[in-house]
């Protein structure tokens, strides 16, 4: 999710205009709807994350620890975006989201750690600033990559809005694989093939019948 979350982030303006710059929606309205999504998108890793994490607690057959830390979650994110909205108005509520997102992934880590004793979170923690480090710097050619586009093609139809998203999406991640093999992060080679060469659903043979 990191690299996707920040190729999100790096192209939420694009992306925000070609969903909803139509009509009565105008270019204000997308800055700050592009705002908010780039908010979103820092917490979909660490969603994801703590999700993972959860997996853990219940295979363990802990169905009672993840819960409490969900509601302490939901009472930290009301109490911020009660004192955040009135500062940053509706940008409070993604910032909050985020969050929250880290504070309960690192909640479900602490508590797993003193449950079971070490989970290998070092070369976890190694492998993940890698890959938000070549995912960074994928983000920030897309985003490049993406204003080039913008000025070659103006974005105000619908065909050339596509075009700027899709081919600096694809810029993104043809950037991302590539710098993944320059840094040696054998997992990302390792999961795009397992993708893309996934077996299909064996056929049942039909037994030959003698005539």
């Amino acid at each position: 999710t990191i690299p996707i979350s920040i190729l999100l982030f790096a192209l939420a303006l694009p992306v925000c205009r070609l969903i909803y710059e139509h009509g009565r929606f105008t270019a204000d309205d997308t800055k700050a709807t592009a705002q908010a999504l780039m908010l979103y998108a820092l917490g979909v890793p660490l969603a994801a994350a703590a999700r993972s994490v959860a997996a853990c607690f219940y295979s363990l057959k802990d169905t009672k620890t993840p819960p409490i830390v969900g509601m302490i979650i939901v009472g930290l994110n009301t109490a911020m975006n009660l004192g955040l909205m009135w500062v940053l108005r509706f940008r409070s509520f993604p910032l909050t989201t985020s969050t929250c997102a880290l504070v309960n992934f690192l909640l479900l880590v602490f508590i797993l750690r003193r449950k079971i004793g070490a989970i290998g979170f070092q070369d976890t923690l190694w492998l993940t600033l890698r890959v938000t480090l070549i995912s960074a710097l994928s983000g920030l050619l897309a985003f490049s990559f993406s204003g080039l586009i913008g000025k070659i093609l103006i974005p105000k139809t619908i065909i050339n809005k596509t075009i700027q998203v899709f081919l600096a999406g694809s810029f993104g991640l043809v950037a991302f694989y590539l710098l993944s093999l320059i840094f040696r992060i054998k997992q990302v080679k390792n999961a795009l093939g397992e993708f893309l060469h996934r077996p299909g659903k064996v056929q049942p043979t039909q037994p030959e019948i003698p005539k």
